[in-house]
């Protein structure tokens, strides 16, 4: 009945070795060197983990995770507290504002948690290797400016905290894993350099969309990676590296028209492809240019505030605009 609480326990055992999505992307539960990680986007967390594997089902989590002494566990949320037995160091992590399965963040190894704030007060909470952590610093000390940036035109940040999660991983990897944007090591090399600013800009930007109000299908893909790259073009026009008039002129003229899928409706394979991330971006500027700033920043503003914790299709936002 409604109201009742029930508990499952599902038994099961996973060999972390990670693959390749439908769509090309890595996806699983991947060992490195030094620890592991995952990458769940779109659909690895059912390679690794029971669970509704969907965009739409969103949950709060409690992850217990034990590791050979003095190594760290880390995943998305607050960190509750670290036991120590004969089986290891179990660190639990829980995560109070519902997230799907493809934002799952769960990193092993010899990490360091390093906790901070912003100017505003939002508590940070960030990772990186034991060795690492003074060259990343000004990554994370970088944080509060662009939140500071973003939330006078996306409404306030959606979340408890937020921080960077460092990984000893492939270069070329970076994902807005919830409350804690994963990037790996190699890739954040210059404070300040162009790369950098556009891949810390675009993560943070899937805080409000993707994260907060996730896609309800894959197909809706767009509500998330064009979101994300027009944040970024925002942030370097901020910054004076570019301007928005000229990456959405130079996006337009790169859309893929009969060689690509439709921004709208992508298969799986073009799901992350040009047309989602800066042929979409393109359709962002055009409802910019049609509307007016203030309807359109207004627009952005509502459907985040109105949606929170919510998935929803390509037709509610068409609905809301």
């Amino acid at each position: 009945d409604a109201g009742d609480t029930h508990e499952v326990v599902v038994e099961y055992t996973a060999a972390p070795g990670g693959g390749s999505s439908l769509s090309g992307l890595p996806s699983g539960w991947f060992p490195t060197g030094r620890g592991s990680y995952v990458l769940n986007e779109p659909d690895g967390g059912r390679t690794w983990l029971p669970s509704n594997d969907h965009p739409s089902d969103k949950a709060t989590w409690t992850f217990r995770v034990t590791v050979p002494a003095g190594q760290s566990a880390v995943a998305n949320g607050r960190l509750v507290g670290t036991t120590s037995d004969a089986t290891g160091d179990t660190w639990e992590w829980r995560e109070d504002e519902p997230m799907p399965t493809y934002l799952v963040l769960l990193v092993t190894g010899p990490y360091e948690v390093i906790e901070s704030s912003t100017a505003d007060g939002l508590e940070l909470v960030s990772i990186a290797l034991e060795d690492e952590v003074e060259r990343v610093q000004p990554f994370i000390d970088g944080i509060g400016e662009q939140i500071d940036f973003f939330d006078d035109l996306f409404g306030p940040y959606p979340f408890d905290r937020y921080g960077l999660a460092v990984i000893d991983s492939p270069s070329g990897l970076a994902m807005e894993t919830q409350g804690r944007s994963f990037f790996s090591t190699s890739d954040l090399v210059s404070p300040g350099g162009y790369v950098e600013e556009l891949l810390l800009s675009h993560e943070l930007t899937h805080m409000w969309f993707g994260d907060a109000v996730s896609p309800a299908r894959w197909i809706d893909i767009w509500l998330n990676e064009s979101f994300a790259t027009y944040g970024q073009w925002l942030w370097l026009e901020h910054l004076g590296l570019t301007t928005v008039e000229s990456e959405a002129s130079f996006a337009l003229g790169n859309r893929q028209g009969g060689s690509g899928d439709p921004t709208g409706t992508p298969t799986p394979q073009s799901m992350f492809a040009y047309n989602a991330y800066d042929g979409g971006a393109v359709v962002l500027q055009a409802l910019r240019l049609t509307i007016g700033d203030d309807a359109f920043f207004e627009t952005l503003r509502s459907w985040v505030q109105d949606n929170l914790d919510t998935s929803r299709t390509t037709d509610d936002f068409i609905v809301h605009a």
